[in-house]
């Protein structure tokens, strides 16, 4: 009877930790706090997901603020709970997040070897809208890194995943619109491709947009 209420103790601080997520959204006063405060719920219970979503939470928000170091360290931290209970697709996601924050510091390489692995093991396992962010990504870090036969490898790969998704994120956009910036001055048809990419991806997000307001 002890291990049970011990559980429902648990379930109910998991519970509490879930809501405080729910107010860390963006423009809300005291965001940080909240998700600080479900972060130390999250690890006291050992929660490996619930850790690994307060982590990320606040590495979005200090990416959003500008403080890249600062995002780079959550992500990572994210990423270690993520592992340690075995969520493979929040492991990824945090992974991609983090070579995101690479590229908008332009740590080309270093983005590339983050987004390589990410879109292998993502394909892998099945994961095909993760497996889709990682492709753009990883076109964009290619780009950078001067892996000209990567880029193109990757920006092909992407638009083929495109079609089989709906997906909308500013992100990926961003990144596609970076690949064609990249590539532009060397290998405009690739360019061309990568710009296509970012035109789709932003014709989605306005048209969730306009399904989010319509009444």
């Amino acid at each position: 009877m002890v291990a049970v209420g011990g559980r429902e103790r648990a379930g109910d601080r998991a519970g509490v930790a879930s809501s405080l997520l729910g107010l860390a959204l963006p423009g809300v006063g005291g965001a940080d706090e909240s998700a600080d405060a479900a972060r130390l719920i999250f690890e006291e219970l050992g929660h490996p997901s619930g850790a690994c979503t307060a982590y990320n939470t606040l590495a979005e928000r200090a990416r959003a603020d500008g403080r890249l170091a600062d995002a780079e360290a959550l992500y990572r931290e994210a990423r270690r709970w993520a592992q340690r209970g075995g969520v493979t697709q929040h492991e990824h996601i945090c992974g991609l997040n983090l070579a995101i924050t690479m590229l908008h510091q332009g740590r080309y390489e270093e983005a590339f070897v983050e987004t390589e692995l990410g879109a292998r093991m993502s394909a892998l396992l099945g994961q095909r809208l993760v497996a889709y962010m990682f492709e753009v990504v990883a076109a964009a870090a290619a780009a950078g890194a001067g892996r000209e036969a990567d880029a193109e490898a990757h920006v092909a790969n992407a638009r083929e995943l495109q079609e089989r998704v709906d997906h909308a994120d500013d992100d990926v956009a961003w990144a596609a619109r970076k690949a064609a910036e990249l590539l532009a001055p060397r290998r405009p048809d690739l360019a061309d491709a990568a710009r296509l990419i970012a035109e789709i991806e932003e014709a989605r997000i306005a048209a969730h947009e306009a399904a989010r307001r319509a009444p």
